[in-house]
């Protein structure tokens, strides 16, 4: 009993980092996941069946900000093609839509950028983009959307930034403290993999695939609950 009270004395500390920089980490990949997930059923008529995997937007933007969404398009064949691109942005009215052809060589790949700011925003908080490539052979029609979440915020960078960066340091500095403390192995493993999981989510989610990241979410939202669970439960037999 003695050594399991030293042994929680010793680790509270370094246990509340971690804790704390996974929570940061579960917070941005959740709000980068609603925003992604708000998108695609927000109500652009869908064309493709076929995913686009070249566009990109900012995760996070400030009220008053402008940045750039960009469609990366590449023509892996040996033809030349010439696909149409069509861009649909939100507005609190009418969608802005524009549609323009692209020639590329073959191999060749170009960047299509778009500049989006606070005549974007819908629904209060976001602003939604939708992507379509046209099919031209051989290729198929492929499609994507995003949303970005407009925060109150003057800058959304650097709130991202500066939340990624700090839950980081929190992560690394907990586990650090944890393994130099001699945390049991099957309690080191288990906080390394929860730890390595919220990277991961937080990866996904800024990568746009909100899928991914939400499944790693959820599951490591159950994993808190059942060691939160199990701490209680000792404190309560304690």
């Amino acid at each position: 009993m003695r050594e399991n009270r030293e042994y929680e004395r010793k680790s509270l500390f370094p246990l509340t980092l971690a804790l704390t920089g996974m929570l940061m980490g579960l917070l941005l990949s959740l709000l980068v996941v609603w925003a992604d997930y708000e998108s695609t059923s927000y109500g652009f008529p869908r064309r493709a069946q076929a995913p686009f995997r070249g566009l990109t937007c900012p995760p996070f933007m400030g009220k008053n900000e402008s940045r750039v969404v960009s469609l990366k398009i590449s023509n892996p064949t040996d033809r030349n093609l010439s696909p149409g691109v069509r861009t649909q942005i939100s507005t609190s009215h009418e969608l802005i839509s524009k549609v323009e052809t692209i020639r590329l060589a073959p191999g060749e790949q170009t960047t299509v950028q778009r500049t989006v700011g606070p005549e974007n925003v819908d629904l209060g908080m976001f602003i939604f983009v939708d992507a379509l490539v046209y099919a031209v052979y051989p290729l198929p029609d492929r499609e994507a959307t995003c949303g970005i979440l407009v925060l109150p915020s003057p800058n959304g960078t650097y709130l991202l930034v500066f939340g990624t960066a700090l839950s980081v340091l929190f992560m690394a500095a907990g586990t650090y403290l944890l393994y130099k403390n001699e945390l049991p192995a099957g309690r080191s493993r288990s906080m390394l993999l929860m730890v390595i999981a919220t990277l991961l989510a937080m990866t996904f989610g800024y990568l746009g695939w909100w899928s991914g990241a939400l499944f790693l979410i959820l599951m490591l939202i159950l994993a808190l609950l059942i060691r939160a669970g199990n701490y209680f439960a000792s404190q309560t037999v304690g």
